[in-house]
């Protein structure tokens, strides 16, 4: 887990992760997290919350103190409400997101904020609403002290440009990017 060093030191890491080993470098990242953090609010930006929890709950990952932030579930379903999580109406509504995240940070006391995928948005989103959003979310005084990690996946194909390119602009932010093999 060396190359997971100074995750909690820093305010603002950027993981960049291959598509082909995700699952297991993300829950690698997670299980450092919280090594650090007691309560975490992790965004669901590219599986909806039941398939994240399915996934914490076959790597023996504790998330008992998880505050979770779905986007996808209410594209198809209508859910109903669920102690530990926030439903956001989808992924092209950042305004909501980003009261939702305030709320979950605020109300549970978050120390760290994991942002799974953040590359995911640029399905709706256009690269600049994207790190508009991030630079909101980094110039927040109530957030000023919370750790936020984003994964951003290294995309091939269609993707492979905007990718390249929220990179590159995430990175003017990050304390620290870190690049998992």
């Amino acid at each position: 887990m060396e190359f997971l060093l100074g995750i909690s030191e820093n305010k603002f890491v950027l993981i960049l992760l291959k598509s082909k080993n995700y699952l297991e470098e993300l829950h690698k990242m997670i299980k450092e997290v919280k090594k650090h953090h007691t309560k975490i609010c992790y965004v669901c930006l590219s599986k909806p919350y039941s398939e994240v929890i399915d996934n914490l709950k076959n790597e023996r990952i504790n998330y008992e103190h998880f505050i979770f932030i779905d986007v996808i579930s209410s594209l198809h379903y209508k859910l109903k409400p669920v102690k530990n999580c926030i439903f956001v109406t989808g992924p092209e509504n950042l305004i909501e997101l980003k009261k939702a995240i305030k709320r979950a940070v605020t109300k549970n006391e978050c120390e760290a904020v994991i942002f799974d995928t953040i590359s995911t948005l640029l399905i709706y989103q256009q690269t600049h609403s994207i790190i508009r959003f991030t630079h909101e979310l980094i110039i927040d005084k109530d957030q000023s002290t919370i750790n936020k990690v984003y994964v951003v996946l290294k995309e091939k194909g269609i993707y492979r440009n905007e990718s390249a390119k929220l990179i590159k602009d995430l990175n003017l932010f990050a304390d620290k990017t870190i690049e998992m093999k």
